[in-house]
């Protein structure tokens, strides 16, 4: 879907994490999988069962293995380079009492000790909450808390795809974008899209080149030099904006330079 200011996204709603047995298992490898494709995650944390746990004199120990299946989603989601969002929900009133802040410092001390989340501790239940010091309906407060949290995660820094040197306007990348009978249809491997698409934010212009895989690795040397012209023909645009400079051009370290004019030329650039 398109969203406001964020362009398009996509969404998932995962299953809950804390189901023992077989099911449960399966359940929870789903969600920690989903975090591979996600650049934020909303954990929504049970305020019923964590706050009492969190009440003065309690024991740490048994919040902290109340939060074993939290904790380890937000281990999860560094792994990935994901932004996790904390939202404890306090539906019902729950924690509602005089050391209301002490418990969810508490459980957020626990759940992310170095503080690096976004937090935000709402009834879902309630028609309105308090929000940056005024009375706000429950989706109004929640929608802020998430727009908030991917307008963070994207304005951290991330690593690049490729080099800065192609970052610019004045850069043309070539892309060997194999395929073969398993390659889904409508879509490029997610890889392959966020290369693409990090050139094109940076104005760098794009050739997308598909190599026969078995005209190239064949045994026929007359299929091999065929790919090869072909091959020669897609990057010819590309070396005359570059004034020649083929080992500027290339997959990874390997340039054009180092993999032209020898025997099994293409093998190079298949491994």
């Amino acid at each position: 879907m398109e969203l406001h200011d964020f362009g398009p996204a996509k969404l998932f709603d995962t299953a809950g994490i804390d189901e023992e047995g077989a099911l449960g298992n399966k359940k929870r490898a789903k969600t920690l999988s989903t975090l591979k494709e996600c650049d934020v995650a909303l954990i929504v944390l049970d305020g019923l069962r964590l706050l009492p746990l969190a009440a003065p004199g309690a024991a740490k120990a048994a919040l902290r293995d109340a939060l074993k299946w939290e904790l380890q989603l937000m281990q999860a989601a560094e792994k990935h380079g994901v932004s996790p969002l904390l939202l404890l929900n306090t539906k019902g009133g729950a924690g509602a009492g005089a050391d209301a802040s002490g418990a969810h410092a508490r459980i957020r001390e626990l759940v992310d000790p170095a503080g690096m989340a976004g937090w935000a501790a709402i009834d879902l239940g309630a028609a309105s909450v308090q929000s940056k010091g005024a009375s706000v309906d429950v989706p109004t407060a929640l929608s802020g808390f998430l727009q908030d949290g991917v307008a963070a995660s994207r304005a951290r820094e991330t690593a690049h795809s490729l080099p800065s040197a192609v970052l610019s306007p004045e850069a043309a990348v070539f892309l060997n974008i194999p395929m073969d009978a398993e390659t889904p249809t409508m879509r490029l491997l997610r890889p392959q899209a966020l290369v693409q698409e990090e050139a094109i934010r940076h104005w760098a212009t794009t050739t997308a080149y598909r190599m026969d895989l078995a005209a190239a690795r064949s045994g026929d040397p007359q299929r091999v030099a065929k790919e090869r012209a072909r091959f020669d023909r897609a990057l010819e645009p590309l070396l005359k904006v570059w004034g020649g400079e083929r080992q500027r051009i290339g997959r990874g370290r390997k340039g054009v330079r180092e993999v032209e004019g020898e025997e099994g030329a293409l093998e190079p650039l298949l491994k």
